[in-house]
């Protein structure tokens, strides 16, 4: 039985060049002044939660969606300042009595 549960995360720091950040090119303003309805959006402009969410894919799915490459973190300590570091982030839900029960 657990009865409380803390969560936290920490910075694994690595060695490695971040990978650069792929932007897609912003397409160029319309000039209409009239409502448009709103159209469902594909999947590729769907957000990565919005497409777990929407039923459609599989936890296969879903694993394989996430970033593995290393990447700019920052976390904010418990003074309230920010700390950026080069590498990954790993989320840790801790049981009573410092039993790990979820990392991510």
């Amino acid at each position: 039985m657990i009865g409380h549960i803390l969560r936290d995360s920490t910075a694994i720091e690595a060695r490695e060049k971040p990978q650069p950040k792929v932007r897609p090119a912003a397409p160029p303003p319309r000039r209409s002044h009239h409502k448009k309805s709103k159209k469902p959006k594909s999947p590729e402009q769907m957000t990565r939660l919005d497409r777990q969410c929407s039923g459609t894919m599989t936890l296969d799915q879903m694993l394989a969606d996430l970033p593995r490459a290393c990447d700019v973190g920052c976390k904010t300590n418990s003074k309230g300042s920010k700390s950026f570091w080069i590498g990954f982030k790993l989320h840790l839900d801790v049981a009573d009595g410092q039993i790990p029960s979820v990392a991510c």
